[in-house]
């Protein structure tokens, strides 16, 4: 129920692929009815998301008939990429797998050893992926280089929107004055944010 995953649907549909939406929802809104839903997570709270991620993937031979035959699977964050990767061993051993990085959590930056846990488990999973997607290069940069040894093939995939949202239905027109202000509407997890 992420407007976010469904952008990304609608750009590999314009490209042609046919894709298979499994994940998590959030909140109280209903997934897609085209989705799998893998359960319910809940924002910063990382024991719970834990224990979703789990209860996934026990029951991942649900995700068969939407896995099996797939040529690329794209995970979207890491509890995705771990459970993209058991289904890939499982249903789809040929597909290619792409990690696709939307932010760093801070808890992956921590020196305790949760932090040291969630990179040495975030290394394996990269070990295991055949591509990394980002929306900046600073990802590479300031976290991906410096955190592991070696990385797949890198792509950059910047954050755009798409032609096919950008048509208005008539120019606005605005008399000569100030710059305009525009609001953001969006969703920010964390508290520093």
């Amino acid at each position: 129920n992420d407007p976010a995953v469904w952008q990304r649907v609608r750009l590999l549909r314009g490209g042609g692929a046919t894709v298979s939406v499994l994940g998590f929802t959030r909140g109280a809104m209903p997934p897609a009815p085209e989705a799998v839903c893998l359960g319910t997570t809940r924002n910063a709270r990382m024991v719970h998301r834990s224990f979703a991620v789990l209860r996934a993937s026990l029951g991942s031979g649900a995700w068969r008939a939407a896995v099996q035959g797939t040529e690329v699977i794209l995970a979207r964050q890491l509890e995705m990429l771990l459970l993209a990767t058991l289904a890939r061993r499982r249903f789809a051993p040929q597909a290619r797998l792409v990690f696709e990085c939307l932010d760093v959590h801070r808890l992956m930056l921590a020196d305790g050893a949760a932090g040291r846990a969630l990179r040495q488990l975030e290394g394996a999973l990269l070990d295991r992926s055949d591509q990394l997607l980002v929306s900046s290069p600073a990802f590479v940069e300031a976290y991906f280089a410096r955190v592991h040894a070696a990385l797949p093939p890198v792509r950059l995939v910047e954050n755009r929107v798409l032609a096919s949202e950008l048509a208005m239905p008539a120019a606005i027109a605005r008399p000569p004055g100030r710059p305009w202000r525009i609001g953001w509407f969006g969703v920010i997890r964390c508290r520093a944010s």
